[in-house]
């Protein structure tokens, strides 16, 4: 397993972890959002029916007083309106039956409210009330509405008791249920979270210790001891980078016994050279993997680890510098970064691009040429300012990406424009499947592939590309949408 994949395993624990914890309270809000529902939905509105019905109930019988005080006419529209109020709230708690014994409570009340109903209306069949009939209508009233009113209110009484009761009962559900979720879900972050540092904990051990072997090998080797042999114990970037500094130590001890300086001297920059090449891949990979470890992980670490962390990450990146610094200075030494500036005419470039992809193109099936709109501008442009073969090795890098992935019948095509601001716009269009936005801002990157589209490149490509035009004093960029192609673009200044 790779230090890259062992560092992503214990992210992939992580969160994996988290979204444990995060699962586990979202079960619990949802198991408290139902108990709260059935306490809002199922018994607020029976307690809300019964609150009206019961203040209905109250006015009808006020209504009768009035009617017996002599005002007939507005004892009997008190009663009605209300009348339609206790029967509009009947009919709601009808339909919102959730509780037992609920049902057998409005059975009663409906039907007795019915009776009240009718009784009501015996009194009130006498349009005026004089002495006889108010006596008569009292003495109903005495003996048979006002019992009922009785019962019926006591009944409506029972329904809210009960609702309230139900309520109460649940408001205590929900409160232990709250409780649980607030338990579990610290149980469970806990338990997660001692998880998480041990595996953290783990891991760092694994990485820094081989590291921290590097740094004393480095230690005696710089004092040196070219004698010292470090033992390849994985099979990862620490284990390509033990095989490659033990070659490096071997190296160095037949230098050390040599006597013919300029043998020592030569073979010393070929062996500088291709030590730093056969370095920077396990470097780098394990750079990107301590960064995002400093990044994302490093909180998660006790002091003691954090420390760790930081002498593997200072001295990994030292240990980069200083490969890159080798390079450099080999290349520097056998002239290859040195640019010969000239007078280039941008259809000379294409012209001899298109020469160069002729045969791959026509096997592939892909036509590469010049958008006829801009064939008559591309003429009359001023000549640029740059190194021939640099700009040429760029155009064929571009070229060679783009028919990589264009299909049978895809086209390339090769614009240039004047900027107006004494620079010129060289473009390669395609028609490809394009590269996601998520690549865009780092296609140029070192070791940097749009996944799901690899080549099979080493991912530098374009980062060289980069690299020559800043030596140009230009900038290079890329314009694309998925399905429908890219446009790679980059700026040459004009000669003057």
């Amino acid at each position: 397993m790779t230090l890259r994949k062992k560092i992503l395993l214990g992210y992939g624990v992580s969160f994996a972890l988290m979204g444990f914890v995060v699962s586990w309270g979202i079960i619990n809000l949802i198991s408290l959002g139902k108990t709260s529902n059935e306490i809002l939905q199922e018994n607020y509105k029976s307690i809300l029916s019964a609150h009206n019905m019961l203040n209905s109930l109250e006015r009808q019988d006020s209504a009768m007083l009035i009617t017996f005080l002599g005002d007939n006419k507005l004892g009997i529209t008190q009663f009605r309106e209300n009348d339609a109020n206790f029967l509009e709230w009947l009919t709601r708690a009808k339909g919102n039956i959730t509780i037992k014994g609920e049902s057998e409570l409005l059975y009663f009340i409906e039907t007795n409210y019915q009776s009240y109903r009718q009784l009501y209306s015996k009194i009130t069949e006498l349009k005026e009330i004089d002495t006889s009939s108010l006596a008569e209508s009292l003495n109903i009233y005495k003996n048979s509405v006002y019992p009922l009113f009785l019962q019926i209110r006591d009944k409506v009484t029972q329904l809210l008791k009960l609702n309230e009761k139900t309520m109460y009962e649940a408001s205590i559900k929900a409160e232990k249920v709250a409780v649980h979720a607030i338990l579990s879900t610290l149980f469970v972050a806990a338990l997660s979270f001692i998880i998480a540092l041990s595996f953290s904990l783990f891991i760092s051990e694994r990485i820094t210790n081989p590291i921290n072997k590097f740094i004393d090998a480095s230690r005696e080797v710089s004092s040196g001891n070219y004698e010292v042999e470090l033992p390849i114990q994985t099979h990862d970037e620490l284990g390509s980078l033990a095989e490659e500094f033990n070659k490096m130590a071997l190296q160095l001890k037949h230098y050390q016994k040599m006597s013919i300086n300029k043998e020592v001297e030569r073979m010393k920059n070929e062996f500088i050279m291709a030590l730093s090449h056969e370095l920077k891949t396990p470097l780098t990979s394990m750079g990107m993997s301590i960064d995002l470890l400093m990044e994302h992980g490093v909180h998660s670490l006790d002091k003691r680890d954090q420390e760790l962390l930081q002498v593997t990450y200072d001295e990994i990146h030292r240990m980069k510098t200083l490969v890159n610094d080798l390079l450099e200075l080999s290349k520097s030494e056998s002239g290859k970064i040195s640019l010969e500036f000239e007078r280039v005419p941008i259809n000379t470039l294409f012209e001899h691009v298109l020469t160069i992809f002729k045969g791959q193109s026509e096997i592939k099936h892909v036509t590469i040429t010049t958008l006829p709109q801009f064939a008559k501008e591309m003429k009359i442009l001023p000549n640029v300012r740059a190194d021939a073969n640099k700009i040429t090795w760029v155009l064929s890098n571009l070229i060679s990406n783009a028919l990589r992935y264009v299909g049978d019948g895809g086209i390339i095509e090769l614009m240039a424009a004047n900027r107006g601001d004494g620079n010129i716009n060289i473009s390669v269009r395609d028609n490809g499947p394009g590269i996601p936005n998520e690549y865009q801002t780092k296609i140029f990157q070192k070791f940097i592939q749009v996944k799901g589209q690899s080549s099979g490149g080493s991912g530098l490509g374009l980062a060289i590309c980069k690299e020559i035009i800043n030596a140009h004093s230009g900038t290079i960029w890329v314009e694309s949408e998925v399905g429908k192609g890219s446009v790679f673009t980059f700026t040459l200044p004009i000669y003057n």
